[in-house]
């Protein structure tokens, strides 16, 4: 879920979008443990049984909507459980580009100390790696990584238990079975994510996870997803003041990572009305060649980069800025009228362009098929392989260079500096010459007006 409480986004959804997307859901990882296969019962079982009421009940889980597993102690099985996964995975489900897989789950162990064993088996080999864990009844995570073997044929993963056998039958918790590729940085909090089919009118060959309006019911965006790999994640350092995290778009090959909808912005249904296509971009790239990084899902137009600079491409009509430096948050606007666009960075106008509406050739709302082809795309390549992207939003209005520069000001401030302050009876202030658009400044020093060059 989105999370409503993002600083920048509240500021900027006062001023009347027609959708925001502040790209604070949870899309971490991909899960390769369904919801159902949480519950332990429907894994394969040896040595104990899983359900029914603790005998103590364990303090509250870290995952409490995925259950608590009861595991109980068969007494004759020597000491050990053990839980083979019930789904077999393959190159369909493991990407073997990035070459290992991790698993991990919570356990309470209560009054004895356990040996947790967590591995997987192919038809070929078996994996397994040993943790001690002590008496606990506080949750303690375990977990593994592996490189994948060569041989993924009913591949399947194992999670086995030693201890100490008694004539009472032991009894743990388990909660909170997570396995992922890439993903052990989110272990701890997240279950990973469950891509689903996009909607059947979206001709894009990828699977998605919604990305959802802030504040709003429905218009939802959507996280890229193929063969089980995420294509645009929430893992990114925040680009503006009171976010969370940031979305990184990685190369989806001929695809897009991360789509919104478009709203009739660079589209037939929607070339007579006035837009402005706003979001926060940090851009990695090394290309020489105009890669497209922004824009219709159906047509070639939208923000290119290109070597240090930025494009702006609408029909056969193209404006060019020279950036220089890379990797540096940007408040990107396009703003798109009948009569002209033009692209706004961080508050200044940088780029231009005249246009006749009646010879822009937008693509169709629908194509032949009745595909929806009003949808807007972020694009990664090789050679500019990481972009992250925050707080995406579409205003019905051209919006202006000085409120563009608040909100440039709003994404990247910082608290007033009061511990200097509080030292001495005075109050802070901060001069931006460059907006000021003056030559000099004039400021007191030592009773005297002094002039300073800006």
């Amino acid at each position: 879920m989105t999370t409503p409480l993002n600083l920048y986004a509240t500021k900027v959804f006062s001023e009347q979008p027609t959708a925001l997307w502040a790209l604070d859901d949870t899309t971490d990882y991909v899960a390769l443990i369904s919801e159902a296969n949480q519950d332990l019962s429907t894994w394969s079982i040896s040595g104990a049984t899983v359900g029914g009421a603790f005998s103590e009940n364990p303090v509250p889980s870290p995952f409490r909507t995925l259950g608590t597993n009861r595991v109980l102690e068969t007494l004759g099985n020597g000491g050990t459980i053990t839980f083979t996964s019930p789904v077999a995975l393959d190159e369909t489900y493991l990407d073997t580009e990035l070459g290992s897989v991790a698993i991990g789950a919570y356990f309470i162990t209560y009054s004895r100390d356990v040996n947790i064993r967590i591995g997987y088996q192919t038809d070929s080999v078996e994996l397994i790696r040993e943790t001690p864990v002590p008496a606990t009844r506080d949750w303690a995570f375990v977990s593994q990584t592996f490189s994948l073997p060569d041989d993924l044929t009913n591949f399947r993963f194992i999670i086995e238990i030693s201890f100490q056998s008694t004539e009472i039958p032991y009894e743990l918790a388990i909660n909170g079975i997570n396995a992922g590729q890439w993903s052990e940085e989110f272990h701890l909090e997240s279950s990973g994510v469950y891509p689903q089919p996009l909607p059947s009118n979206i001709d894009i060959d990828s699977e998605g996870v919604e990305a959802l309006a802030y504040g709003l019911e429905g218009a939802s965006g959507y996280y890229l997803s193929r063969n089980n790999v995420l294509y645009a994640k929430n893992s990114g350092l925040p680009l503006v003041y009171g976010a969370f995290n940031s979305t990184v778009i990685l190369p989806n090959v001929n695809r897009p990572s991360l789509i919104v909808p478009g709203f009739g912005a660079m589209n037939e249904s929607g070339k007579y009305k006035t837009f402005t296509v706003e979001f926060w971009a940090k851009i990695q790239s090394n290309s020489i060649l105009p890669r497209r990084i922004f824009g219709p899902i159906a047509s070639s137009d939208g923000i290119y980069v290109e070597g240090p600079f930025l494009k702006v491409r609408l029909g056969d009509v193209i404006g060019t800025h020279y950036v220089g430096t890379w990797d540096r948050p940007m408040l990107i606007n396009l703003r798109l009228k009948p009569e002209g666009a033009s692209l706004v960075l961080n508050g200044e106008e940088v780029v231009s362009l005249e246009l006749d509406a009646n010879s822009l050739p937008y693509p169709e709302k629908f194509d032949d098929s009745d595909n929806d082809q009003d949808w807007l795309g972020f694009y990664a390549y090789d050679d500019v392989p990481i972009i992250q992207v925050d707080c995406v939003g579409i205003y019905p209005y051209e919006v202006a260079t000085v409120v563009s520069k608040r909100r440039w000001v709003y994404g990247q401030g910082v608290d007033v500096p009061n511990n200097i302050k509080g030292l001495n009876p005075a109050n802070s202030v901060f001069i931006d010459g460059s907006f000021s658009k003056r030559k000099e400044l004039f400021l007191p020093s030592n009773g005297h007006l002094e002039k300073w060059g800006s």
